[in-house]
């Protein structure tokens, strides 16, 4: 028989949940997007976001969490440079 586990409610208070969202568009998600939802791209998407529809992005970023990850076409030993998404308002960038 298992025996229950039971969570502090302050401790559970601590936490914080990022829910991972689909993205759509800057204007869904402009009127849909809650606080806790992030939305992932990878590099070259949000370099092609940045380019196309650069103050949306940013302004994006400043209402939502984005994330950035490396395009998985990567078949040199280069890495990810996360520091223009950064500059663009992006919270996270893996360059893993």
């Amino acid at each position: 028989m298992r025996s229950k586990q039971r969570l502090s409610k302050e401790l559970s208070d601590c936490v914080v949940y990022c829910k991972s969202v689909h993205f759509r568009s800057f204007k869904h998600a402009r009127i849909h997007s809650k606080f806790y939802e992030v939305a992932s791209f990878t590099e070259s998407k949000a370099r092609k976001h940045l380019r196309e529809a650069g103050a949306e992005f940013v302004h994006h970023n400043s209402r939502q969490l984005t994330r950035v990850y490396p395009t998985g076409f990567r078949t040199d030993s280069s890495n990810f440079n996360p520091q223009g998404m950064w500059n663009a308002g992006c919270q996270i960038g893996d360059y893993n």
